[in-house]
Order: C-alpha cells, then sequence, then structure tokens
C-alpha cells in the first residue's frame, strides 16, 4: 500500500486517492429513452430519479431506481452502451418493457407489474434475480401497492420464469429488503438469500420448493455505537440491520459460507449456507456457535453491499462512509491491516450503494451521493451518479490482498 493511500486511510484528509476502477458511466441526472407522457411530471420527474442498483450481463447493464418519490416512471431499466466509456448520461430502458414497469392507476396491485427494486443480481445460470419490494416509499406517505415478490427472468429469452409472494408471516411489507443474494451451484436447486434490514431478520429462499423462511439473530442488528455517518459534509445516524450477503466458494461438503453485516456496523459476521438451507433450523430458540463473529473493519468503515470474488478468494466491500472500495483476502484474519483500497474518491465516488462482481469476473461499483439527496440538495450541473468498473485482477494489483 502506498504511503499516501495509508495516509489517506488513517486520516481520511485526501480529497482523491487514485485507484484503479475506472470510471463507465456517469449521470448528472437520470433520463429514459421512449419515454410515455414525457410532459407529465408526476410521470416522470427527473431530480428525484436516483440509481439504487446495478447487474452486468453480456449487453446488459441493468439499472434500478427505486420508487421512493412519485415521478419515477420505471424501476428496472437496461443501458445500451455504444463506443468507449465513460458513457455520459445515457438513457434507461425499461426492462423487459414498459408495460410491466408502469403503476396501474390508483396504485391497483397487479402481480404483473413491478413496483420497486433497490439491487438486482446475475446469477451463473444467466437468469436475472430481484426483489421487488411492492412499495412506493414516498416521503411521509408509505404506500403498499403489494407483497414484495422474488422475481427470475431468463436473461436468454427476457421471459420472467418465475415470481413468488413473499408472506405475510416472513415480513409485513418489503421496506426493509433492498438486496438479495443467489446461491446457484445448482440452476433447479437454487436458494436465495434475503436481507431485512429493517426487521433485522435474513430471510431464505427455495426456488425449487417455492418455500421462504425467516432467521432471527442478534448479530443482524445495527451497533448503536457504530451508526454515527459524515458523508459529503452531512451528519446523520442510521440504524438499517442487515444488509447484504456474500458468499464464499463451494466447500468439499457442498456447502458455502455466507458473510453478513449490518449496515450500522464496522463488524462481519458468518454462517455456513448448510444451516441457512435448513428450514427446521430456523426455527431454534438459540443458533449456539453456528453463527460466528469473523473481525473488525476498523473505524467508520459501515459497509453497504459486499462480494466474494470466488477465483481469488478476495472480497469487495463498499465503504459508504470513506466513499472508497475496500478489499480483503478472507483466508486471512480480517483486520484493517490486513485490508487494502481499491478505489477512494471524496469527489466522485460518494457514497458507494451497490457493488456486485459479473460473470466476466468484472468488478461494478455505483455511486448515487444518497445523505446530499436526503438532507440537502444534488447539484444539477454536477455528475451525481457514476458507475465503475474494472476486472478483478486489474483492479487488486497495487493491492496486498492477493497475497
Amino acid at each position: 500500500m502506498s504511503l499516501i493511500v495509508k495516509v489517506c486511510l488513517i486520516f481520511l484528509l485526501c480529497t482523491v486517492v487514485n485507484g484503479k476502477l475506472t470510471e463507465y458511466v456517469k449521470w448528472q441526472s437520470i433520463n429514459y429513452k421512449n419515454l410515455p407522457n414525457p410532459g407529465d411530471s408526476s410521470f416522470y420527474n427527473p431530480y428525484v430519479n436516483v440509481p439504487f442498483g446495478i447487474a452486468h450481463y453480456g449487453n446488459k447493464l441493468f439499472v434500478t431506481v427505486a420508487r421512493r418519490n412519485p415521478g419515477i416512471p420505471s424501476s428496472l431499466n437496461v443501458v445500451e452502451l455504444t463506443g468507449n466509456p465513460p458513457y455520459i448520461n445515457p438513457p434507461l430502458i425499461s426492462y423487459p418493457n414498459w408495460n410491466m414497469n408502469t403503476l396501474n392507476p390508483g396504485n391497483v396491485p397487479n402481480p404483473a407489474k413491478i413496483v420497486s427494486v433497490y439491487r438486482p443480481r446475475v446469477d451463473r445460470c444467466d437468469r436475472l434475480w430481484f426483489v421487488d419490494t411492492g412499495v412506493l416509499e414516498y416521503p411521509n406517505n408509505q404506500i403498499n401497492v403489494q407483497r414484495p415478490s422474488i422475481w427470475a427472468i431468463d436473461l436468454k429469452t427476457d421471459v420472467v420464469i418465475g415470481r413468488f409472494d413473499i408472506p405475510e408471516t416472513i415480513v409485513p411489507n418489503g421496506r426493509g429488503l433492498a438486496s438479495i443474494t443467489i446461491d446457484d451451484d445448482d440452476c433447479t436447486n437454487t436458494f436465495a438469500y434475503i436481507p431485512d434490514w429493517m426487521n433485522n431478520a435474513l430471510l431464505v429462499f427455495s426456488a425449487q420448493q417455492g418455500r421462504m423462511w425467516r432467521f432471527n439473530h442478534n448479530y443482524f442488528f445495527f451497533n448503536p455505537f457504530e451508526g454515527d455517518f459524515d458523508v459529503d459534509g452531512l451528519q446523520f445516524q442510521w440504524n438499517d440491520g442487515i444488509f447484504s450477503v456474500a458468499l464464499s466458494r463451494t466447500k468439499p461438503n457442498g456447502y458455502r459460507t455466507a458473510f453478513f453485516h449490518p449496515l450500522g456496523s464496522f463488524s462481519e459476521f458468518t454462517v455456513s449456507t448448510e444451516i441457512l438451507r435448513n428450514e427446521t433450523l430456523a426455527t431454534r430458540r438459540t443458533h449456539g456457535k453456528d453463527f460466528k463473529f469473523v473481525g473488525h473493519r476498523g473505524p467508520n468503515t459501515q459497509s453497504g453491499s459486499h462480494a466474494v470474488d470466488l477465483n481469488t478468494n478476495v472480497m469487495f466491500m463498499a465503504e459508504m462512509q470513506n466513499n472508497a472500495v475496500s478489499c480483503w483476502n478472507i483466508k486471512k484474519d480480517l483486520k484493517r491491516t490486513n485490508m487494502d483500497i481499491v478505489k477512494q474518491n471524496n469527489s466522485t465516488l460518494i457514497y458507494p450503494v451497490d457493488l456486485t462482481i459479473d460473470n466476466e469476473s468484472s468488478l461494478y461499483v455505483l455511486s448515487n451521493r444518497l445523505p446530499r439527496f436526503i438532507y440537502d440538495r444534488f447539484d444539477t450541473n454536477a455528475y451525481n451518479f457514476n458507475i465503475w468498473r474494472e476486472n478483478i485482477n486489474s483492479a487488486l494489483s497495487d493491492t496486498t490482498c492477493l497475497t
């Protein structure tokens, strides 16, 4: 690690720390291709369209816009990328089509409609998975349109191949369901792990059985001493619980290690997917030592999305308060001295809100300046939303995470 990076990491005084991630896409504001009713501000208000999630497959770059304000015409979208990056203000294309993303008048429920999506994921079986929260999270006016649901789309045909309503016995509504992780060793016997940050629970879905169950554990709660944030000059407190699940390689016993953390925490925890896949174990009063504490990342290292690269055994973490992407070799003890910075930029990587690794061994990171939107206002002349991309080996080339 270079001296400059070490100084910035410890004291957080540098405006920019160079890194290996390459700027891929950037927007001043989100716009749409073939937008219906372009003059209707209740249908499309450019200012409130904030991207929250990304996923990549072939020539498709998926970008989601969660419906947290009126004026968001489509929640699940793709971007057409032609020419050479960086791509500037490319329009979003409603996916699979406008009809599925356009809500009924009066928000009448319709299971064929997509209400609000945060962080989609592509598995190794050519499927796009996502949770539709079913909720319009409007300021001071939450509208539960329909039950939250899990969707799967065949990316070779762009056809929906599965949809599962999450029962009310599992969650009261979908507001806390901000991510999904797919256990895809078996394309038929696939499992999905869905953190519920609001209700401090981890949901497990068996696609083969068409069943879902819920785990509860104290490790899913935020740490009240680690819920303070200072991002882009704004100070605030959040109490979000378990937020992201990252999976290791499959072990000889056929199961993986599931890494997880609350958003309001500096710590990482694990549990074997052998435990998670067992519906009976979810009903236990206590889980003994099945859930384990791994270690602390260090001060001010609250992380939302994280993912493990299965080729290198390196975990990448989006550090929201540090405007950074960090790395850690999961074979080592988790502590700051065993971590490194892949990218940090206090001007253009402000609040990395999503991080994912595609099937071509490339890392993608989205930043969206969310605290600025919530607590202040965007500068509409600035590039507020950025996507970064890099091949894994290149991203790690100047770090200590490969050794």
